[in-house]
């Protein structure tokens, strides 16, 4: 709509996250699937980051975009224009981060508007973020490590 002129950005969604991050997935278990089968958590994580790092390298992103458009395609009967997905594809970013303190906001946000159940001090969703194996694998890719910083405990 914004390229056929038709509309105006209200507002990047980036603008409201500390350092304009913000989660939009999470690779979630439950711990007794995760006591049970760690060696299949590695490899969905070992899976994830291999793609995060196919996603980060400049040389793919021309894949990576026929990539989605092949997808849509396959499950909506039509792609993007080139111009869409060029113009959409410079706001996205790949990363292993959970960025905890977004879950901890959308959390305070579920809570307020009444569509979760909880108190706004996000007690309930303390702990949530076991990143042993992941950090594992990160450390002998050479990658950073991370955290649940700003998840708070309160």
């Amino acid at each position: 709509m914004q390229l056929e002129g038709n509309a105006e950005i209200f507002v990047d969604e980036a603008s409201l996250w500390d350092h304009g991050k913000f989660a939009t997935t999470n690779i979630v278990v439950s711990q007794k699937f995760l006591a049970e089968r760690p060696a299949l958590v590695r490899q969905i994580l070992l899976a994830n980051n291999a793609a995060i790092s196919f996603l980060n390298e400049s040389s793919n992103e021309a894949t990576a975009k026929e990539l989605v458009q092949e997808e849509l395609l396959a499950r909506t009967g039509k792609k993007l224009t080139q111009a869409t997905i060029d113009g959409a594809w410079g706001s996205l970013s790949f990363s292993a981060d959970p960025v905890a303190a977004s879950l901890r906001q959308n959390f305070i946000h579920g809570v307020e508007a009444g569509v979760l159940r909880g108190s706004p001090s996000a007690k309930e969703i303390s702990g949530i973020y076991d990143l042993r194996i992941l950090n594992t694998l990160l450390k002998q890719a050479n990658s950073a490590q991370v955290s649940a910083d700003g998840l708070g405990k309160e």
